[in-house]
């Protein structure tokens, strides 16, 4: 609510950390699930400490969009794009340590933005939009009603159908 912030920060993990978490996290290394809940709380911990914390500004403006959403919530957006070894980390563990796993609470979703450098305008449809259906109903399979199934889906576009938007074709 509060706008968008940015910051060009060092990486505060190691190439050997990176591997271990995501060994650990990926399950590409048995450890204990006391263990491995521990780790995704540690990783979250720090992503949290050097994402919102490492910046004051980034830090204000979690602190002040927080409070503005209240009960409204709070959806992060966030790119890695140019993070180097840190985009491969799941980002999705952030931490903050008074409210857990941001991403756990629907308060919090934490989703991951590409930008776009091509935007595609939508592209035109014209109506109406023609349809062929199939329904498929193989011997060796449990036996369908093939004719309820027809039935069942003009009823549901019977509007469109009506207003000239659709028009279904049935392939025998």
């Amino acid at each position: 609510p509060v706008g968008e912030a940015s910051v060009d920060l060092d990486s505060p993990f190691t190439p050997p950390e990176i591997a271990n978490y995501l060994a650990i996290l990926g399950r590409t290394q048995r450890v204990s699930r006391t263990e491995e809940l521990a780790t995704a709380r540690e990783l979250g911990q720090r992503l949290f400490d050097f994402a919102i914390r490492g910046s004051s500004d980034i830090n204000a403006a979690y602190i002040a969009s927080l409070e503005r959403a209240g009960a409204n919530g709070l959806r992060f957006r966030l790119t890695v794009d140019n993070a180097g070894d840190l985009r491969q980390l799941p980002w999705e563990y952030l931490r903050d340590p008074n409210r857990d796993f941001l991403a756990l609470s629907r308060l919090t979703p934490i989703v991951r933005y590409t930008p776009q450098l091509d935007v595609r305008p939508p592209v035109a449809i014209r109506y109406p939009i023609r349809v062929l259906v199939m329904i498929s109903a193989p011997a060796d399979y449990p036996t369908l009603d093939v004719e309820g199934e027809w039935r069942r889906l003009n009823e549901a576009t019977a509007e469109l159908r009506t207003r000239g938007l659709m028009i279904l074709e049935r392939l025998d």
